[in-house]
């Protein structure tokens, strides 16, 4: 039965029965509920949030400005924190409210957020605010993000040592519905206890998306009877003596403490059992786990109740509720702790039971077992094989499995035996910069200079790119400070410290004040993106400006200041600059940085180019400037030298595979307007002004694809609707995987079923991997670990095909899996600098196999949608539609259509291409029909799959090239290295004469002005262009021609000179002499690119002709591996001359290594 009328705003109005919802969003509904609640007891409140974001807390102030509103009306204010000390300093303020007659309210219930460091960092006023106390109408919330996993930070912690020893309570919510319970009784409990309440919330809980119950009956605080001392409980106005403070704290706060959570049964005996053998203690995600875990082991309720195994979830965890605790754990003859890191509650029950007489005391286990051997690990985060492998250890170790469960037990190790070491497929789907992203040419180092990091999306370049030596190990705030202490003791006069301009308003104006005052040299190049990209692109928390932060630094005593930009010509005249400052081109970086290793002091370069997502965001809202161009590489003129990719660093520019070898070509659907990949020494950009990327779709008519998606027909599922359903959703970080699996979670809901989304992303919003776990059930209530774990995948729907071959996706895949997999790859990070990776997906499709054999289908999905589309965005959601049609999804079609239309987004689109996948899954000779109106067919042959054809397609390209006369020489040459070949004995495998086939020609069709301009000239790069970009659109050329280029300062290379429209007609005529080429009426052929080009021919057709009487089966992969040399003379200019000096080192080592006699065999 699908659900009715259900809105996307349900989850912050809906006032009572089921809702779909994110732990996120449940934090910004529980302000809204405890002010409704207020008001129904007489009192008239207001809410305060505040906080800093940061994993897994970083899109928490997106949901409170997407619900401001909502937010208003519920007289709620949310104010973002300068930093976490500054902000917790402004929630003490809200708990003086009644001592100032002029009070608005009754009282101010607060909440503050931070992430674990910001937890750590504001640990002063914590302990100062929770000793001072709360006011009995406000309350305190401390929302604390920990990322135990380490997936977005620098370090793997937990805040509960610091709560500790703030002395602060500790609620830890296990999922989305305790985020609502345990918030509105974590404000009555700091009403009560006049405490601040720490609140737990881990990746695994607050990343989650689910089905909960919002009646407004639940979780009614009930008020315990507690003796108060004088005073009360609450904060007292004068009251801050440090002995008394204290004292009370632990006298009267904390035992208040343990009265309200035993009063309200925040701790619960989960299953219970007369008979005490095996209990077991957990919270939070480790007792979500365990609850897995008790279900691997088919350990129902009465399953446990028969074996003696009980379970108590504690809800608090400091302090540990000490009647309720020591009852349960009271004759048991084991109890067992499960929680992630130190042994928090462990130790905090072994004190318990101290006292405890002896006959009742039960041996405590759970960092290590009752042999001191370690049992459960007290770093990282807890699992459910893990939690698996210990419940097993404890139960065989106390003897108390039944014949049902230790066959169960070996099951399960006999499928843990099947698990078999990956082979490595040499690709990883790593975070990096986005395309046009300021940081591709912010962080560039020098030769020679010292360049520390800091937080934020900077960062990617100390973890990632080994050709930017840069040291990542900072605190925010800290930045610069490694070097105040390390620059007097070491004979290294300068560095750089790189801060972004959140960090800086965040705290590191303090530090370079403290760098100024160290006497140390160096300069701070703070980054000026005007956006906080790391955690989703929020604006800065306060007014900011490139003229405030030069002015501000300025006046610390930084000098000179250097604003460098990609367009200086912005600034209005009337900006007040501090004196001296100077404006650069981007350009010019690498000049700038090498005179400020000169400057003594302390001097800063300010970076300013907006951030490249936040550009294409509001440019989507259209506040700002969409330059109306586009870049177009023409493949037949690129040399795939990668000095594009040197230049722009940037993700859009991708290898294309072509009959003449790897080139490059942009994704328009990446492309965000930078255009630095122009500069690339390269003639081969083209600017396309008024063109936009084609929108193949639209030549499809709405009702005709209407009357042909109407009669797909309802998929058959093939699970059987009664069990969980786990689904592992791969995909690349900002491709819109999150969306689909939100889609998929809201289908399963409005179906009535119990949905779990729970999404793991860490930094993968800048180009990583992504996990999305997705698990559907019949009721809310069969769900528990929202992280899927080893071998319980049932479908793995691929959107990536590199993540998905990756070993933490197949860690939770079985031999029963289905996998389902997008095969169009996109480059990985790694192609940056390694421009010959191999992109192909046929190693991890042999991976794939591997794990699950024929239940591994792989489909060209990228590239089907795109056409179907005109952008690659719609991928994912093309995959999804195919998996529904195969049975794969168990959800009904009208959910899902329902869930997408819900969504807001590109409804109409959206909906298409998921019936577009559908009918690919359906009927693929039918999309085959559609795919074929689309307009999009590959311009030229496909790659020549033999050797003759390899031939004969270089014939004509070389006869094109110059005439048949230099076609017949290079045929000549070919045909005695297939004959010498032949002779060898060797006719059945002709490697060398392929090489030679395709090399020989590389070298003779150099790409002098004549072949420039005849390729400018060819049909196929007019359609190449027609086929990428609509609209009545003009060209320009960006090239460097030898005779008037210039460079840009002495000894540079040369600059590039854009040529409009008319340059096509000139180069259509230049074409025709072609045939000068080489004689004494070629001006260009006295250059000396061009004699070494003449030079290199004949240097190749002389040492192959030199090799031939060595042909043999011992010699023949040396031979060709040496015939196959020329692939590394690409580029023009400096590029190729540089090439050319590592192709003749690596031919001279070859030819060296082929001199050895084990080589010369017969």
């Amino acid at each position: 039965m699908t659900k009715t009328a259900v809105k996307l705003d349900d989850k912050y109005t809906q006032a009572d029965g089921r809702i779909y919802i994110s732990a996120n969003q449940a934090l910004v509904r529980l302000p809204m509920m405890q002010r409704q609640r207020d008001l129904a007891a007489g009192l008239n409140t207001a809410g305060f949030i505040t906080g800093y974001r940061g994993s897994p807390l970083g899109v928490y102030d997106s949901n409170l400005w997407a619900a401001s509103e909502l937010l208003k009306e519920n007289h709620i204010s949310f104010q973002p924190g300068v930093n976490e000390e500054m902000a917790l300093s402004t929630i003490r303020g809200t708990q003086w409210l009644n001592y100032y007659k002029q009070a608005k309210y009754d009282g101010i219930f607060s909440i503050w957020y931070a992430k674990n460091l910001g937890v750590d960092r504001a640990f002063e006023v914590m302990r100062q605010g929770n000793l001072e106390g709360t006011d009995k109408n406000g309350g305190v919330l401390i929302i604390g993000g920990d990322d135990v996993g380490g997936k977005s930070t620098v370090t793997a912690t937990s805040s509960d040592p610091v709560w500790k020893a703030a002395l602060m309570p500790i609620l830890y919510p296990a999922d989305t519905q305790e985020y609502l319970d345990y918030g509105l009784l974590g404000w009555a409990m700091s009403r009560f206890s006049g405490t601040y309440v720490a609140f737990k919330a881990v990746t695994d809980t607050i990343e989650r998306t689910s089905t909960i119950d919002v009646d407004p009956a639940r979780s009614l605080p009930i008020i315990p009877e507690f003796e108060m001392p004088p005073g009360g409980l609450n904060k007292i106005r004068g009251d801050i003596m440090p002995l008394p403070i204290e004292r009370r704290m632990v006298e009267f706060k904390l035992p208040a403490v343990e009265a309200f959570a035993r009063a309200n049964g925040i701790d619960k005996v989960i299953f219970d059992s007369d008979r005490r053998e095996l209990g077991i203690i957990t919270a939070g995600k480790p007792y979500l786990d365990t609850r897995e875990a008790f279900r691997e082991l088919g350990l129902d309720e009465a399953r446990a109740k028969k074996l003696g195994i009980r379970l108590y979830k504690a809800g608090m965890i400091f302090p540990l509720e000490q009647q309720g605790a020591t009852s349960f754990a009271r004759r048991h003859r084991e109890v067992m702790i499960v929680e992630e890191k130190s042994a928090f509650i462990e130790e905090q029950l072994a004190m318990q039971l101290y006292s405890v007489p002896a006959n009742e005391r039960p041996v405590i286990t759970g960092k290590k077992d009752d042999q001191g051997q370690r049992l459960i690990p007290d770093f990282g985060e807890t699992s459910v094989h893990l939690v698996l492998d210990a419940m097993i250890s404890r139960i065989e170790a106390l003897g108390i499995a039944d014949d049902e469960l230790k066959a169960r037990i070996t099951h399960i190790r006999e499928r843990k035996s099947k698990i078999h070491p990956l082979k490595p497929t040499g690709l990883m789907r790593t975070a990096f910069f986005c395309s046009g992203c300021p940081h591709n040419t912010s962080t560039k180092t020098v030769d020679g200079s010292l360049t520390f990091a800091g937080v934020g999306c900077h960062g990617l370049s100390a973890m990632f790119m080994p050709d930017r030596p840069t040291e990542w190990a900072i605190q925010m705030g800290g930045e610069g400070m490694l070097w105040a202490g390390l620059h007097r003791f070491v004979d290294v006069p300068h560095s750089f410290q790189n801060v972004g301009d959140g960090t800086y308003f965040h705290s590191a104006i303090l530090a370079i004040r403290a760098a100024v005052a160290s006497g140390a040299s160096m300069t701070y190049k703070v980054l000026y993106n005007d956006a906080v990209a790391m955690t989703g692109g929020q604006p800065i928390d306060g007014t900011l400006t490139m003229e405030a932060i030069a002015n501000q630094i300025y006046w610390e005593g930084v000098k000179p200041i250097v604003v460098v930009t990609d367009e200086p010509e912005k600034y209005p005249a009337g900006i007040k600059w501090p004196p001296g400052t100077t404006i650069r081109h981007r350009k010019d970086l690498e000049d700038v940085q090498r005179e400020m290793q000169q400057i003594k002091g302390v001097s800063a370069l300010i970076y300013d180019q907006t951030c490249a997502a936040e550009k294409r965001r509001r440019r989507k809202r259209g506040t700002f400037p969409n330059p109306d161009k586009r870049v177009f590489i023409n493949q037949a003129v690129c040399e795939g030298c990668g000095d594009c990719s040197k230049k722009s660093n940037c993700v859009a520019v991708q290898p294309v595979e072509t009959e003449y070898g790897r080139k490059r070509k942009i994704d328009q659907s990446q492309c965000n307007k930078d255009f630095s990949c122009q500069d690339g020494f390269c003639p081969s950009f083209v600017s396309v002004i008024g063109g936009e990327p084609r929108k193949f779709g639209a030549a499809f008519k709405d009702d005709e694809l209407v009357e042909v998606f109407s009669k797909l027909p309802e998929p058959k599922h093939l699970a059987n609707g009664e069990d969980v359903y786990n689904i592992l959703l791969t995909g690349i970080g900002g491709t819109g995987v999150l969306t689909v699996a939100a889609i998929a979670g809201m289908a399963a809901h409005l179906d009535n079923k119990g949905a779990s989304v729970m999404d793991i992303t860490g930094m993968a919003q800048k180009g990583g991997g992504v996990l999305s776990h997705i698990r559907i059930a019949p009721t809310p209530e069969d769900l528990h670990a929202p992280r899927l774990w080893r071998q319980s995948t049932d479908l793995v729907l691929g959107c990536d095909l590199v993540v998905t071959a990756s070993p933490a996706t197949l860690d939770m895949v079985s031999p029963d899996t289905r996998i389902l997999v997008n095969t169009d790859v996109v480059p990985t990070a790694q192609f940056q600098s390694n421009n010959a990776i191999n992109f192909g997906p046929e190693v991890q499709m042999v991976t794939l196999r591997d794990v699950v054999g024929d239940n591994a289908e792989g489909i060209e999905a990228t590239e089907m949608a795109t056409e179907l589309m005109g952008d690659s965005i719609y991928t994912n959601m093309f995959m999804l539609g195919f998996a529904v049609q195969k049975g794969l999804v168990p959800l009904a079609i009208k959910s899902l259509e329902e869930a997408i239309k819900l969504n807001g987004t590109q409804v109409k689109a959206t909906l298409q291409v998921f019936n577009w996948g559908r009918l690919a899954a359906h009927d693929s000779k039918l999309l085959d029909k559609y795919l074929s109106k689309t307009g999009v067919h590959d311009v030229g042959e496909p790659i020549s799959e033999d050797l003759e054809t390899l031939i004969a397609r270089r014939i004509d390209h070389l006869t094109a090239f110059q005439d048949e006369a230099w076609a017949q020489k290079y045929v000549t040459v070919v045909e005695k290295v297939r004959s010498a070949e032949k002779a060898a004995g060797l006719g059945g495998d002709l490697k060398v004469t392929e090489e030679v086939a395709r090399y020989l020609s590389k070298l003779m069709s150099y790409k002098d002005e004549y072949e420039v301009a005849r390729l400018y000239s060819a049909p196929e790069f007019r359609e190449r262009l027609d086929q990428t970009f609509e609209g009545d659109y003009k060209l320009k050329v960006q090239m460097a021609p030898p005779l008037i280029a210039r460079p840009r300062k002495k000894g540079g290379e040369p600059q590039k000179i854009e040529f409009g429209p008319w340059i096509f007609p000139l180069l259509k005529f230049m074409a025709k002499f072609k045939t000068l080429r080489g004689g004494t009426f070629d001006i260009f052929g006295y250059s000396a690119e061009r004699k070494m080009e003449r030079r290199l021919i004949e240097e190749y057709i002389e040492m192959i002709e030199g090799l031939l009487p060595r042909l043999n089966a011992g010699t023949q992969a040396d031979i060709a591996a040496i015939a196959a040399l020329p692939d590394m003379v690409k580029g023009y200019g400096h590029i190729k001359d540089e090439n050319v000096v590592l192709y003749e080192a690596e031919k001279t080592k070859l030819i060296a290594a082929l001199d050895t006699p084990a080589k010369d065999v017969a």
